[in-house]
């Protein structure tokens, strides 16, 4: 695996884990969301801008911009699917 480049992240949430309701947090499975996709996901999706815009904020290129919000849609929907723990951290 090559040298990791630098992602710059603006800001960490607030909350770091959401879990289903009713469910003890111990008998669920566990999805991590990056802290670089979680980013990406917010400048896609609350922002509103275009994928190059925020590519550049974040200093890599679009293409990788566009693998962090596709990996982090796929984490998200299946948390959501098969009621699993979401947790942000920073990988």
């Amino acid at each position: 695996m090559g040298k990791r480049i630098h992602r710059h992240i603006c800001g960490k949430p607030d909350v770091l884990i959401f879990k289903p309701a009713g469910i003890q947090r111990n008998n669920l499975e566990e999805n991590v969301l990056a802290l670089d996709e979680y980013e990406a996901l917010r400048f896609c999706d609350i922002d509103k801008l275009t994928m190059q815009q925020w590519a550049d904020n974040m200093k890599i290129s679009s293409a990788t911009f566009n693998r962090l919000v596709q990996s982090g849609h796929e984490k998200i929907t299946n948390a959501i699917v098969y009621g699993k723990v979401i947790r942000i951290e920073n990988t």
